[in-house]
């Protein structure tokens, strides 16, 4: 179990500040605009040192407990470990965030995180548009907690909601890893996010130029 377990208080701290966030974005956004019309250099330069960093796209997949046959998939680029024992994972989600709602109405509900495969792009893209991520993906291989999982994957994993922190405009959860649905796919490379471009790792053995 994750130790530090405060998925509601978080929330309700999250609703309660959500307002007062927004009013500091905005404030911050029409200070920096005032300012001879120029950005602030520290943000320009952090997003393209991020742009240039590249992260392992995956695919969030929940479904709703109140209405039958209702799941959502989200794409994020955010996903990574935290820790092995116990298998604790973290990504971050935009406030606001339909996936977000969805897991705060169920917090004790597992949900699925596919890490996507390296010709998967198209799948990252359909489900990183809200229009879209209530969509079946092409290919399913089975339904585990009521979400159908995504067939084609480097793997599966499924999880159960931990904290959630708002930082800035964006939630930051953490989530306890309960099962590998799906183990790593042997010889299947993983879908990468870099400067703004779907890619993947090179070949195993091969040296960076």
């Amino acid at each position: 179990m994750i130790r530090t377990f405060a998925v509601a208080p978080c929330w309700r701290r999250s609703a309660a500040t959500a307002a007062s966030a927004a009013a500091r974005r905005a404030q911050s956004t029409t200070a920096t605009s005032s300012e001879a019309g120029t950005a602030d250099p520290l943000d320009a330069a952090f997003r393209t040192a991020m742009r240039h960093q590249a992260f392992p796209v995956a695919v969030l997949g929940a479904a709703s407990t109140s209405t039958p046959s209702a799941f959502r998939y989200a794409t994020i680029s955010s996903f990574t470990s935290v820790a092995l024992s116990p298998a604790t994972v973290s990504f971050a989600l935009r406030i606001p965030s339909r996936m977000t709602a969805l897991l705060q109405q169920q917090p004790r509900h597992p949900f699925l995180v596919h890490l996507l495969a390296h010709d998967q792009a198209g799948l990252a893209a359909q489900y990183a548009v809200p229009a879209t991520q209530q969509v079946l993906p092409p290919e399913t291989e089975r339904e585990v907690a009521g979400v159908p999982v995504i067939g084609g994957c480097l793997a599966v994993l499924e999880c159960t909601a931990g904290e959630a922190l708002e930082v800035a405009d964006h939630t930051v959860w953490f989530a306890e890893v309960s099962k590998v649905v799906v183990p790593p796919r042997s010889g299947v490379k993983p879908l990468l996010y870099v400067n703004r471009e779907y890619t993947t790792a090179a070949e195993p053995g091969a040296r960076a130029a």
